[in-house]
């Protein structure tokens, strides 16, 4: 038995667990438990995939490389997984019911296991994969309103990654026409319904900004970044992949030492001002 590097989202990743003190006490542990056989089954996730974004941008991309097993073999996903409406939606949409959730408790043995590789490294993409992605979640949804929607997705309500001046951007991004939707009110069926009838999108970095997948094409991407952000590439990435035009806006973070995943930003509204003059005049 032996731990696949496939299972992490990044070689870093398992390189860094292996290293772990508590490693070998892990493996003790799964050891004991007791064991339920299977014949053929395809493991499709990893360390990171239960966030949206990952879900989305690296674990459906699995799916699509290993669909043609899916007819003789069954897709085992882990336990956690089981009361997402995301994953539930997605699996829907692909046309995926056979599938079995392996629990906490309990090892699963198959005598044939098909793990397939990333597509891409976790925030690079391939194109023709992720288009396919977009392609099944978006297929026969009817957009919501009128078409080239201007969205802008706060996250006011989350803990961390913030826009700390957002009322000031708020009166910024009314008069270029933006709306602003929190999007953890919007369950993943609509989201998709929502970001379909978009046509520019304006965001802090975070999951959110992987609502552009469902978006048209012709889409156009804003994100607020922290100063000096170098490395967080991923939602470039994803609107290149996707054929769609991409801008950021770099912002000073109220504590410069904090990564730009969890970094709180300030805007400077009259260069966002300036940058949207921009971003409309291509509508």
């Amino acid at each position: 038995d032996q731990i696949m590097v496939e299972s992490f989202a990044r070689e870093e990743n398992f390189r860094r667990f292996t290293r772990k003190r508590s490693f070998k006490r892990y493996g003790q542990t799964v050891s004991s438990r007791p064991v339920r056989k299977i014949d053929s089954a395809v493991w499709i996730t990893d360390d990171w995939s239960k966030g949206y974004y990952h879900w989305l941008a690296d674990v459906l991309p699995r799916l699509v490389a290993a669909s043609h097993l899916l007819r003789d073999s069954k897709l085992l996903l882990p336990a956690r997984f089981r009361d997402s409406e995301v994953v539930d939606v997605s699996l829907t949409r692909f046309g995926i019911s056979n599938f079995e959730f392996v629990e906490n408790s309990e090892n699963v043995r198959a005598n044939r296991l098909y793990l397939p590789v990333h597509a891409a490294e976790s925030g690079e993409f391939d194109p023709a994969t992720i288009q396919e992605v977009r392609r099944i979640l978006t297929h026969g949804v009817a957009a919501s309103g009128l078409p080239a929607r201007c969205i802008y997705i706060s996250r006011s309500h989350a803990k961390r990654r913030k826009i700390i001046n957002e009322d000031e951007v708020l009166v910024v991004l009314k008069d270029f026409g933006f709306e602003t939707i929190f999007a953890e009110d919007f369950s993943f069926v609509e989201q998709i319904r929502l970001f379909a009838s978009a046509s520019r999108l304006v965001s802090i970095h975070g999951a959110g900004l992987a609502n552009m997948l469902f978006m048209p094409p012709g889409g156009r991407i804003l994100e607020l970044r922290k100063n000096g952000d170098r490395a967080e590439n991923c939602f470039a990435d994803l609107a290149c992949a996707l054929c769609y035009e991409f801008d950021y806006l770099t912002c000073p973070a109220v504590n410069d030492a904090d990564a730009p995943y969890i970094a709180d930003l300030v805007v400077d509204t009259q260069s966002l001002r300036e940058q949207l003059g921009l971003f409309l005049q291509r509508l």
